[in-house]
């Protein structure tokens, strides 16, 4: 599975912390790399409001698979 260079460890694991202490959802697009809200921890293929695609995943799924 090819994920945007974006999406480093580094910056998945801060959304994950980010995640504990505020109401904040986050998901990342493996496509494009845009962040999106109100994703579930274990969303997987959501459609990406920037580039359309089906390829949003939250950020403990994301980092559960490829991280």
């Amino acid at each position: 599975m090819k994920i945007h260079p974006s999406l480093t460890q580094d910056v998945v694991i801060e959304a994950i912390e980010r995640s504990w202490t505020t109401l904040d959802n986050p998901g990342f697009c493996i496509s494009c790399g845009e962040e999106r809200g109100g994703c579930e921890p274990d969303a997987r293929n959501y459609k990406c409001e920037a580039c359309g695609k089906h390829q949003v995943f939250g950020a403990e799924e994301l980092m559960l698979m490829a991280m």
